[in-house]
């Protein structure tokens, strides 16, 4: 059967792939190809065939016709890609000339740009005739978990009740009502236990809450993603006014992007309204001592006694 002047063809020399180009430009340069290591390729053809095996099809009126393809769209080339040589135990065709043995040699392969392939027509990779790559490709690289940005969203949606460590209702409980509690307890119940037990139960009952206070407070901020280091921060002045706010009116994960919920407003402005009173309280009593100090003599006589005593006392050490 004559070749379809129409049809298409690709072929490698030396290395590199060339195509598609017409049946009477490839025949026209077939005596130019290595008829081993260079290899030829047209749609309808399983296999890229070396051009030793294929060169009596350039010829007029031969009788090999191409073997139809298992894929219509054949697989494209990649850039970088090596064409097989060839088995060495390939079985020519009965027109074919002779070829020497295969040696080792490959040619790269590159990939055929949509510009040179008008109609389409892809040749498949050389070094993967049946597609078996394009049917099963490699696996992707598996991408780099960031795991505190995993914990950090899961602590978004988590409700506050599941996360780890004291919740608001918990703090509020350890470190606001019961030393409240005990403290009344301990209070009301002195004078029914004699001096020396009322002692130690004042003793024990303030050690009980320092404990208590302390275990809340830093399983509260882990409840707030927050480091237990924070903790020393209660010792240092305007700090501790802020974690304070923190512990008792955030949700838990704030500091890991949660928002702030309606409980976590009421709570923030219930904290900070009674912060600014108890701020006002302070300074209008103390306005109001200086005031009556100044309108009563004999409190006045007595504060200057007190301080000629203490003058006294430390000319005299």
């Amino acid at each position: 059967m004559a070749e379809n002047p129409e049809e298409v063809w690709f072929y490698s020399q030396a290395g590199q792939q060339h195509g598609p180009v017409p049946f009477s430009e490839l025949q026209a340069r077939v005596n130019e190809l290595h008829p081993v290591n260079d290899m030829v390729w047209k749609e309808g053809m399983a296999n890229w065939m070396p051009v030793g095996q294929m060169r009596d099809i350039f010829t007029p009126n031969s009788k090999l016709e191409a073997v139809p393809s298992p894929h219509s769209h054949p697989t494209p080339l990649a850039p970088s890609e090596a064409v097989a040589t060839p088995a060495a135990n390939a079985q020519p065709s009965p027109q074919a000339v002779a070829v020497p043995t295969p040696t080792a040699a490959t040619t790269a392969v590159p990939q055929t740009s949509p510009a040179d392939d008008p109609k389409g027509v892809q040749a498949p990779r050389a070094d993967d005739p049946k597609g078996v790559q394009a049917h099963n490709p490699k696996p992707k690289p598996k991408q780099a978990i960031d795991e505190p940005a995993i914990k950090k969203d899961a602590r978004k949606k988590i409700p506050e009740a599941e996360l780890e460590g004291a919740n608001r209702l918990h703090y509020f409980l350890g470190v606001i009502l019961f030393p409240f509690v005990l403290m009344t307890i301990l209070i009301v119940a002195a004078p029914f236990l004699g001096k020396s037990i009322a002692s130690m139960t004042a003793l024990l009952g303030t050690l009980l809450i320092f404990i208590v206070s302390i275990t809340v407070t830093l399983k509260r901020f882990s409840n707030l993603a927050m480091t237990r280091w924070w903790f020393l921060g209660l010792l240092i002045p305007i700090v501790n006014l802020w974690l304070c706010y923190r512990l008792f009116a955030c949700p838990g994960g704030y500091a890991a992007g949660r928002k702030m919920d309606g409980r976590g407003i009421l709570l923030a402005l219930l904290y900070w309204l009674s912060l600014i009173g108890l701020v006002a309280f302070l300074v209008f009593a103390t306005l109001n001592a200086f005031t009556m100090m100044a309108e009563d003599p004999q409190m006045r006589e007595d504060i200057n006694r007190m301080l000629i005593q203490l003058r006294n006392y430390l000319e005299s050490h």
